[in-house]
């Protein structure tokens, strides 16, 4: 799990300096400097999740903290976290 962590720390470095952007799995791919596919295995095998869902989790969880420790209003936590509703 941890090597999987130290595999993808450019993808998770991307995610907390553009925490608004909704990042396609093509996006995560190039990122990587890999396939479509072979990312999804990859990511999939070694995180046992599928990216998408675990960059949402990772945003939800974000907000979810910024909610609880911050007076930003929940239209702004949602804005800077790339939530539309």
């Amino acid at each position: 799990y941890f090597q999987s962590l130290q595999t993808f720390q450019p993808l998770f470095d991307l995610f907390r300096e553009n925490p608004q952007h909704n990042f396609s799995i093509d996006d995560m791919a190039k990122k990587m400097k890999m396939g479509k596919e072979s990312f999804v295995k990859k990511f999939a095998a070694g995180m046992n999740i599928s990216p998408k869902k675990f960059f949402n989790r990772l945003r939800a969880v974000n907000a979810a903290q910024q909610l609880n420790t911050s007076n930003a209003t929940i239209r702004e936590i949602s804005e800077t976290f790339g939530f539309a509703n």
